[in-house]
């Protein structure tokens, strides 16, 4: 299957009902698109990483993300990784990550919304 049948298939490249022309929809751009392709689409979207830890008023780090969500995804779980501690947590013999765990959920959720 290629790329273009993988769209279809998922529902992320459509015929416009009004023209009958086959276009990615705003899914598929939102997901998978270049941040150019966004910003034509949704001038709006981005996502804003703050860390908030000397004064409260003001942010000590900012990361401006205006990406598709997977990239969106994989910077905000960086953001996490580089400023919040991740204390050492055992399940059996295997050491993990609760930051990453906990994380995971939060940031999916966030961007899903």
């Amino acid at each position: 299957m290629d790329d273009l049948e993988g769209l279809k298939s998922a529902g992320l490249y459509l015929a416009d009902p009004n023209t009958g022309k086959e276009e990615i929809t705003l899914a598929g751009i939102l997901i998978f698109g270049s941040e150019e392709l966004i910003h034509l689409a949704l001038p709006h979207h981005r996502t804003d990483a703050l860390l908030r830890r000397e004064n409260l008023n003001r942010y000590d780090v900012r990361d401006d993300i205006s990406a598709n969500l997977m990239r969106s995804y994989e910077r905000l779980m960086q953001f996490t990784a580089k400023h919040l501690n991740d204390k050492f947590y055992l399940e059996g013999d295997q050491r993990v990550s609760l930051r990453d765990k906990i994380f995971r959920e939060v940031i999916s959720n966030l961007l899903i919304y």
